[in-house]
C-alpha cells in the first residue's frame, strides 16, 4: 500500500478533485492554520487522506489544504475553473491562468500525470524590460523601416512631427528577423538544362 501511495503520489497532479489545491510541504505556504474538522482527500485511484491545515499557498492559489500524508500536491481542475480561472490542457503541459488571463501556474506532464511546478510566477519579471518606445512605435509605423533609415528621416527633417531619437537604436524586432529568414522554394524542375557535357547554362 505505502509502495503503491508512493509510486502514485511522487508528483503533482492536476485531478478532476476539487482551485483548491492540497499541498504536502508546509514551506509552500505563505500562511497556514489547522483546521477545526480535518477535511477528507480522496485521491484519483479512491485512497482516501486527511487535510489537517488550511492557507494560502506560495503559488498564489488560495485555499490549499496540507496533509502530513500527501507525498505529492493535488490541484482540482474543477475548483478552478469555478473560481473563473481557465486550465489548458496540451499534449506536453496545462497552463493555468486567472480570469485576467495572467499565468498561475504551468504543470508538466510527467508519467501520465501533470506535475505543477510550485515556484511562483512573476508575470512583471519579463515585462518590465519590454516597454514601447517612441522610437519601437515609428519602427512599426513604418513598416519596420530599418534603424539607419528611420535615423535619417530625424537627423534631415524629412517627416512633419517626426519624434524619433537619432542616436537611439530600437529594441530587438521579432517580426523583422523572422522576415529576414524568408526563402523561396526551390523549383520542382529545371526549365534550363545542359544538352552537352560542359555546356553554358544561363540561370536567373
Amino acid at each position: 500500500m505505502d509502495h503503491l501511495l508512493k509510486r502514485i503520489l511522487n508528483a503533482v497532479e492536476v485531478g478532476s478533485l476539487t482551485l483548491e489545491l492540497q499541498v504536502n510541504d508546509c514551506k509552500l505556504f505563505l500562511q497556514l492554520y489547522p483546521l477545526q474538522n480535518p477535511l477528507e482527500v480522496v485521491l484519483g485511484d479512491g485512497h482516501k487522506l486527511s487535510a489537517v491545515t488550511q492557507g494560502t499557498v506560495k503559488v498564489l492559489m488560495k485555499y490549499g489544504r496540507q496533509g502530513s500524508q500527501l507525498s505529492y500536491n493535488v490541484l482540482s481542475v474543477s475548483k478552478a475553473v469555478e473560481r473563473g480561472n481557465s486550465v489548458k490542457f496540451g499534449k506536453s503541459s496545462c497552463n493555468i491562468r486567472d480570469p485576467n488571463h495572467r499565468p498561475i501556474a504551468v504543470a508538466e506532464k510527467i508519467g501520465g500525470l501533470y506535475q505543477v511546478n510550485t515556484t511562483p510566477v512573476y508575470i512583471n519579471s519579463a515585462t518590465s524590460c519590454q516597454e514601447t518606445t517612441k522610437e519601437d512605435i515609428s519602427h512599426y509605423r513604418f513598416e519596420h523601416l530599418n534603424v539607419r533609415s528611420l535615423q535619417k528621416l530625424a537627423k534631415e527633417n524629412l517627416v512633419d512631427d517626426f519624434d524619433f531619437t537619432p542616436t537611439y537604436e530600437i529594441q530587438f524586432c521579432e517580426s523583422c528577423l523572422e522576415g529576414k529568414q524568408h526563402r523561396s522554394t526551390f523549383p520542382s524542375h529545371f526549365e534550363t538544362r545542359a544538352k552537352e557535357p560542359l555546356e553554358l547554362v544561363h540561370t536567373a
